[in-house]
């Protein structure tokens, strides 16, 4: 098939209504991130492009089709450009894992470090499907074994098998890590991607395009939170909340030249946060570093 690989700055409604086939829920491997597992039916997962990949394989190693990869900067094709990856999770939540059951079962956990190259993770131990292949050096969290195989915690909870000879144990799971499976708002996340590529435009008439404060009134009105309309308003609702002690669905708030708060995002985690962007013109995705991080001035749950 064609490469029809979505520049962010498609439309609204290129971005809502392409998702049209049913996919099924597919697992990434769970690296230590921070997006817990969700009954829900679009979101996105953050990937940054290695040396080897194409839309096509990329595509094909996580069960989507390469026009379900969204760009997020202005980078072309190539090794560290960062993109989105269409998942969905099933409707009923009763296919989704229980994630406070690993809370539970943390003193049975033990994390491994990948030790050999292509050794992929499938969905059974014996003659199951390809899931993921992770680098070398990747750390993974084992809950169960059998004779020749470790099952590994995928993102969505599931466990993925791997051959005993491409990990080493290095010890049991600190629960502080466990914990953090649980952390933040991952509805308000959700929402947020939803959003992503919608045109920027100061003022904001949805579901057209947004600014910056619309966007995070929207999507936090759609989880049950009212906020004011602009950022300076919104900026003194809510807990405050020290830079440490982020969690993915705070909301950020930056300062501007005249020294005023005019600026706002939802922190997404890795570093990273969700904003509807005047400077790249639509909603994107963008690392809290640089004059980000100099200007944020503001954090709040």
């Amino acid at each position: 098939m064609p490469f029809a690989y979505r520049q962010r700055a498609k439309s609204w409604s290129s971005l809502m209504f392409r998702h049209k086939k049913l996919l099924w829920s597919f697992a990434i491997l769970f690296i230590f991130t921070t997006f817990p597992a969700f009954a829900s039916v679009l979101s996105y997962e953050i990937y940054t492009v290695a040396q080897g990949d194409t839309p096509e394989n990329l595509a094909l190693r996580q069960g989507i089709e390469p026009d379900q990869i969204v760009s997020i900067d202005d980078t072309p094709w190539q090794p560290g450009k960062r993109v989105a990856l269409l998942k969905r999770y099933a409707k009923d939540p009763s296919a989704v894992p229980d994630v406070n059951s690993s809370l539970n079962d943390a003193n049975n956990m033990r994390i491994a470090e990948i030790i050999q190259p292509d050794s992929n993770i499938y969905t059974q131990p014996d003659d199951g499907a390809f899931l993921f292949q992770p680098e070398v050096g990747s750390k993974v969290i084992i809950t169960t074994e059998t004779e020749t195989h470790y099952g590994i915690m995928m993102a969505d909870r599931t466990t993925g098998w791997v051959e005993k000879n491409a990990a080493k144990i290095e010890g049991p799971v600190d629960y502080a890590l466990i914990q953090n499976l649980t952390a933040g708002h991952p509805e308000v996340i959700n929402e947020a991607f939803r959003y992503l590529g919608l045109p920027y435009r100061y003022g904001g008439s949805l579901p057209y395009n947004t600014d910056c404060s619309l966007l995070v009134q929207r999507v936090f009105r759609s989880n049950g939170v009212s906020l004011p309309r602009t950022a300076a308003e919104q900026s003194r609702v809510g807990m405050s909340v020290p830079y440490n002690a982020m969690q993915p669905g705070d909301r950020l708030y930056f300062i501007n030249s005249r020294g005023v708060i005019g600026h706002t995002g939802i922190y997404i985690g890795g570093n990273e946060f969700i904003h509807a962007s005047s400077a790249r013109g639509c909603v994107a995705v963008d690392k809290l570093q640089g004059s980000y991080l100099r200007d944020l001035v503001g954090i709040r749950r």
